[in-house]
């Protein structure tokens, strides 16, 4: 990084860049939005890049950082991993805040240089008070999450449900640990859209309008 990034790194201060974060409930398209609002607006699109970078940077590989990457499940998790936490150097601390404060520094190097789309991985909140930030959150009904996940996954009704229970709890007990609120909390967004009703297309589109207004430029 340049003298001059690195000292905006330090500061909290990213120029002029914008970043549209998206958080998602899963089967909800959120990544083929995401990479559609970046087409629309020229801008770049980060969501496995900052695991492949995460897993380059601590000498691990990306399979070792998707199992670990939203790998608290319980509270009890979150209470063994705080007193872990507060007893442990950087270098001793569990393999998922090492990899969440890897993450971190990632996103903010990659928001310090351009604007783009980040897709998950608390985005909104690692770049709260740092840039120019319009964090979206979006849902769908879960009939069509579920179709989605069958379709995608090549699994059956339950199966489906029971994946999208699976990863959505993993997300929700993700973001109360590093962040002590509710993932689904919308206070944490600058909007909510439904991706069923929208489409992928029409989704993106519609963000990208609003975002447009909020962030003030064409």
């Amino acid at each position: 990084i340049e003298m001059k990034e690195k000292r905006d790194l330090e500061e909290g201060k990213f120029n002029n860049n914008y970043v549209i974060t998206i958080s998602r409930e899963y089967g909800s398209g959120g990544r083929e939005i995401g990479k559609e609002i970046a087409k629309q607006l020229g801008i770049g699109y980060y969501d496995l890049d900052v695991l492949r970078k995460v897993a380059q940077e601590m000498d691990i590989t990306e399979a070792t950082v998707q199992e670990n990457e939203q790998s608290i499940k319980n509270v009890a998790d979150s209470y063994i991993l705080n007193w872990c936490a507060q007893t442990t150097t950087e270098e001793q601390l569990p393999i998922v805040e090492r990899i969440f404060h890897t993450q971190s520094r990632i996103i903010k190097e990659i928001a310090s240089k351009e604007s783009c789309v980040i897709v998950g991985r608390l985005a909104n909140h690692i770049l709260k008070d740092t840039c120019e930030c319009f964090n979206v959150f979006i849902g769908a009904d879960m009939d069509s999450k579920i179709k989605q996940i069958m379709e995608r996954d090549g699994l059956n009704e339950e199966e489906a449900k029971t994946k999208i229970e699976k990863v959505e709890t993993e997300r929700e007990n993700h973001c109360v640990y590093f962040t002590h609120t509710e993932w689904r909390n919308l206070s944490n967004y600058d909007m909510y859209i439904k991706s069923d009703i929208h489409g992928i297309e029409g989704t993106a589109k519609v963000i990208v309008k609003v975002a447009k207004k909020k962030l003030n430029f064409q």
